[in-house]
């Protein structure tokens, strides 16, 4: 008959860093992956696509990209900024189940529709002349 014997310190450690070891690396895989996905096409333009139009839209010296929130220094500061909204914005319009097109529901939160009407119509415009 086997005789099971109490696992020694040293194993215990041992299956300790194993475990920690797969945790950080499928922790590691999945957010890559999710940085990934928010990369991909959103409704046929990609987030650099969005952060020119909205860029365009915007058109401040003052407050690049519509960046007022969040001091920014430079132009590529605030559009780094921009493209980490249109990333967010993407996974929570997806959480949402997409209840309407993305430059709508990113724009309810971006530049409401009290504060900036035309920002919506401005985005959309400068997408679709970006893509011809």
């Amino acid at each position: 008959m086997y005789k099971y014997s109490k696992p020694t310190k040293e194993q215990d450690v041992g299956f300790f860093m194993m475990a920690l070891f797969f945790v950080v690396v499928f922790w590691f895989v999945f957010s890559v992956l999710g940085v990934a996905h928010a990369d991909t096409l959103i409704n046929g333009y990609t987030v650099d696509q969005y952060v020119d139009a909205i860029g365009k839209t915007e058109n401040s010296k003052k407050f690049p990209y519509g960046i007022k929130s969040i001091k920014c220094h430079g132009e590529s500061e605030c559009r780094q900024i921009c493209r980490n909204s249109v990333v967010n914005a993407n996974k929570r319009w997806i959480k949402a189940g997409k209840p309407e097109d993305f430059v709508t529901f990113m724009g309810r939160r971006y530049s409401p529709p009290d504060i900036n009407p035309n920002w919506v119509r401005l985005v959309k415009h400068f997408l679709k002349k970006d893509k011809t």
